[in-house]
């Protein structure tokens, strides 16, 4: 799942070793390796930047798509 915040954030697309992650949130299964790092991140509210200042990302609606 992505939220609508994820295709401004990028963060798990940086932190994505593989680079499996495209700049609009989705993950190539060809190229993703399966550590979900990327989950975890996103559900880290010390590390997701929506998580973390959710008033600020408030306006891009935190809904997962």
């Amino acid at each position: 799942p992505r939220r609508n915040s994820c295709v401004v954030c990028k963060k798990c697309r940086r932190e994505c070793e593989p680079q499996a992650i495209n700049d609009k949130g989705q993950i190539n299964a060809a190229e993703c390796m399966g550590c979900f790092n990327c989950i975890h991140l996103m559900d880290d509210k010390t590390q997701c930047p929506p998580l973390i200042s959710a008033k600020w990302w408030k306006k891009f609606n935190e809904k997962p798509v």
